[in-house]
């Protein structure tokens, strides 16, 4: 059983993706501008029409978050092939709680993704970025990120920053094409053959 008792509530209260791209007051350009270069193939729009449901999407992000603005449009265009997956929007602030229960290690993180079965039962949770990205991200920091605490009223820590949004976005996820990664890890979640993008597969 889920943890926390009102989470139907939250979600019957949250922002659908329209109401919350809407509601956006930074990173809208970035959003749409993914949003409509990630294309579904034959292939992705059959293996997620093959799943079942209802399932109940939650979404815990912000839009000055970059994961989140590069991560939730592979989300949307998995819901535009799975039959009955219905996603709201909440915040971070009001919700800590969810973000206590997908926590990784220590690390609360958004976005966020959870999804529930019809009885409001937990089919899993997705955290952050893909792990592939996520690797990657982690290697080029190691190459190019400057010495010392981040200072960004220096002009190399801005340097950095701009240079790090550039190879996520464009390099790994328009150029690459990793947001697949994201996607795929979706699909697994919601045929139950993971229960996280940060947890082991789930037994046969």
């Amino acid at each position: 059983m889920f943890p926390i008792g009102d989470v139907e509530s939250r979600w019957a209260h949250g922002r659908t993706f329209e109401q919350y791209v809407a509601a956006m007051t930074r990173n809208r350009d970035k959003m749409d501008a993914l949003t409509g270069a990630l294309e579904l193939s034959a292939a992705d729009r059959a293996a997620f029409g093959a799943l079942r449901g209802p399932v109940r999407g939650l979404v815990v992000g912000e839009d000055w978050c970059p994961d989140c603005t590069l991560n939730i449009p592979a989300l949307m265009k998995a819901a535009t092939a799975h039959p009955s997956l219905d996603v709201r929007f909440v915040g971070r602030e009001a919700n800590w709680d969810m973000l206590a229960h997908a926590k990784v290690g220590e690390r609360m993180a958004i976005p966020t993704f959870f999804f529930f079965d019809a009885q409001w039962n937990e089919i899993g949770h997705w955290v952050e970025r893909p792990l592939k990205v996520d690797a990657l991200l982690h290697e080029w920091d190691g190459a190019h990120k400057p010495a010392g605490k981040p200072d960004f009223t220096q002009m190399s820590w801005l340097k950095y920053a701009a240079a790090k949004s550039d190879f996520y976005q464009n390099e790994l996820y328009i150029r690459r094409g990793l947001w697949r990664e994201g996607l795929n890890e979706l699909r697994a979640i919601l045929a139950g053959e993971m229960v996280s993008n940060t947890a082991a597969p789930v037994a046969a």
